[in-house]
């Protein structure tokens, strides 16, 4: 799926106009700055380590990660300009795909990607991942696993989910181990009671994922 930049921006100018600047459809803990910090924790960053935030929205997940964690060093990369606008002076920022991040091989050292993977080609975004992220590198995605037969609605919003099973084959396929697999509690949207109508029709039959996974040896064939 190519990611559609200008629903992006548009939706996005929404939300930080209502003064919500973490984009993402489910919550696990009762504030912003606690959930960033529970996802911190789950993605187990190594020390001093070279992160890249793929699809990093407006920064906020990744700007209070480095706020906890001063070791490590924050390359936040998004297709939309406008989205890294809003972003928090830190870091380095590429505007670019997930699908094609113009950097050498191996050369950080944890990827993370929250929400966001669906706006792309599931396979090629994690053969990027396993690219650019050092063997035995961490590579820590946050997402969605269906929870009904038929999700193509979210096609509305430009994003689409596959299968647990799908995301470790394709995962496997790109040479990335599989750590753990979690199904954490939804603790509620703060856009839900804004935009309850709709929140319900896109994100009703979801239910959210969280993977971590090392980084292993390429294998086209598996």
């Amino acid at each position: 799926m190519k990611a559609d930049v200008e629903l992006i921006d548009q939706s996005t100018k929404i939300m930080v106009a209502n003064g919500h600047f973490i984009l993402q459809a489910h919550r696990f803990a009762d504030d912003d700055v606690s959930h960033a910090v529970r996802l911190m924790n789950w993605a187990e960053l190594p020390p001093s380590a070279r992160v890249i935030d793929l699809g990093c929205g407006t920064g906020a997940i990744p700007f209070i990660w480095s706020q906890m964690r001063p070791d490590c060093e924050f390359t936040l990369v998004n297709i939309s300009q406008y989205q890294l606008d809003c972003c928090q002076d830190f870091g380095i920022k590429i505007n670019c795909s997930m699908e094609d991040v113009p950097v050498d091989d191996g050369v950080f050292d944890a990827a993370t990607c929250c929400f966001a993977i669906g706006h792309t080609d599931h396979q090629t975004s994690l053969y990027e991942m396993a690219r650019i992220v050092r063997r035995g590198g961490v590579v820590f995605i946050y997402d969605m696993v269906p929870d009904a037969a038929d999700v193509s609605h979210l096609s509305d919003l430009n994003y689409s989910v596959v299968s647990r099973s799908d995301m470790e084959r394709m995962a496997k396929k790109a040479g990335l181990v599989l750590d753990f697999y979690m199904e954490p509690q939804n603790k509620g949207c703060l856009i839900e009671d804004q935009f309850r109508e709709a929140y319900s029709r896109y994100f009703a039959d979801v239910k959210p994922a969280i993977w971590r996974f090392t980084v292993g040896d390429w294998n086209a064939d598996v």
